[in-house]
C-alpha cells in the first residue's frame, strides 16, 4: 500500500445525516440558551453575594444587600428559564424521536 492511498478518504461523497440530527442539534443549542447560561449567570451573583459577605464577616464595610438582591433575582430568572426549557426540550424530543421512528421503518 503506497502512502497517497492511506491518506485518502474511503468515502466516495458526504455522509449521511442522522434522522432527527437537525432536532438533535437544536435541542443542544435551546438547552445551552435556556439552560446553561442562566445557570452561570446566577452561580456567579451568587458567587458575588457571598464574597460579599464573607466582607461583612470580617467588618470590611461592606454591602451585602445589594448582591444578595441581585443573586436572588438572578436565581428567580434561572428558575424561569429552565422551567421554560423543560417543555420546549420535550417537544424538541418527540420529534427527533419521532424522526428517528420513522426512518427506522422507511428503511
Amino acid at each position: 500500500m503506497n502512502r497517497s492511498n492511506a491518506k485518502r478518504s474511503p468515502l466516495s461523497g458526504k455522509p449521511l445525516r442522522l434522522p432527527g440530527q437537525s432536532i438533535a442539534d437544536e435541542i443542544s443549542d435551546v438547552a445551552y440558551d435556556g439552560v446553561l447560561a442562566p445557570l452561570v449567570v446566577s452561580l456567579f451573583m451568587v458567587f458575588i453575594a457571598a464574597l460579599e459577605w464573607w466582607r461583612y464577616a470580617i467588618n470590611m464595610k461592606p454591602n451585602p444587600w445589594v448582591f444578595t438582591a441581585g443573586a436572588l433575582l438572578a436565581c428567580g430568572y434561572a428558575v424561569i428559564r429552565v422551567i421554560r426549557t423543560k417543555k420546549r426540550l420535550r417537544e424538541l424530543a418527540l420529534g427527533r424521536d419521532g424522526e428517528r421512528a420513522v426512518a427506522q421503518y422507511l428503511v
